[in-house]
């Protein structure tokens, strides 16, 4: 699979399930996705993170690199991008 989705925004957010992180994605030239990492990530991307993104300090991809097996959730990869 191995897609890769340029991060342009990043947000934090309280979902009915609890704390979330909402990424804005490139798709496309002409498409923009936004996406609702799952709990555990709320943990694991810091507020630091959010505003380096948001800045554009730092430039980072989102990798969908598949589905496991064991579990069915999908596995993600977080990338820095050269500018």
């Amino acid at each position: 699979m191995n897609r890769k989705y340029s991060i342009i925004h990043g947000q934090r957010a309280e979902t009915r399930y609890g704390p979330t992180v909402i990424l804005t994605l490139v798709d496309s030239d002409v498409s923009l996705l936004k996406v609702c990492l799952s709990k555990r990530y709320a943990y694991v991307v810091t507020d630091e993170d959010l505003h380096d993104i948001n800045s554009r300090i730092v430039a980072l991809d989102l990798i969908s690199i598949g589905r496991s097996e064991a579990s069915n959730s999908v596995v993600l990869d977080v990338v820095k991008r050269g500018i």
